[in-house]
């Protein structure tokens, strides 16, 4: 796997956001956890090999960069339209000040984490071994 690449830096982040909540810093965690699983997404959309899906790679709306992974990818995993967007709202809610800014307490952040946990232990296709083998080393 490439240190430098998609996975990985899912699996970075996966890590960061649970450093952030057992540290109470909250709105970090929210963070960590959109940035994760919007990695995986776009880790997904990399082992696609479609010259199309270059233009999504910017993109933070998880909605609409898993729509596209499962479009091109079979067996991405799934995960709910509602925790898609709740993780896009936190990215944006709790980074970036006005009307919308909010602090996020221990059980908005500890959620956001568990719907990136449970979404990033979801390998896609064959590659359980290399996650597992990986995932270690970042523990």
């Amino acid at each position: 796997m490439d240190p430098n690449g998609y996975l990985a830096l899912a699996q970075y982040d996966l890590r960061l956001s649970k450093k952030n909540l057992d540290w109470g810093d909250y709105n970090p965690a929210a963070r960590y956890a959109q940035q994760a699983v919007e990695k995986y997404l776009k880790h997904i959309l990399e082992l696609s090999k479609d010259a199309e899906a270059v233009q999504f790679m910017k993109l933070h709306n998880l909605k609409r960069l898993h729509t596209e992974a499962k479009n091109r990818v079979q067996g991405t995993p799934e995960i709910s339209r509602a925790n898609l967007a709740l993780l896009t709202d936190y990215y944006f809610d709790t980074n970036y000040p006005g009307d919308d800014f909010q602090w996020l307490d221990k059980e908005q952040a500890k959620e956001a984490y568990e719907i990136a946990k449970e979404f990033l232990e979801n390998p896609l296709l064959n590659l359980e071994e290399d996650w597992e083998k990986d995932s270690e080393s970042f523990q």
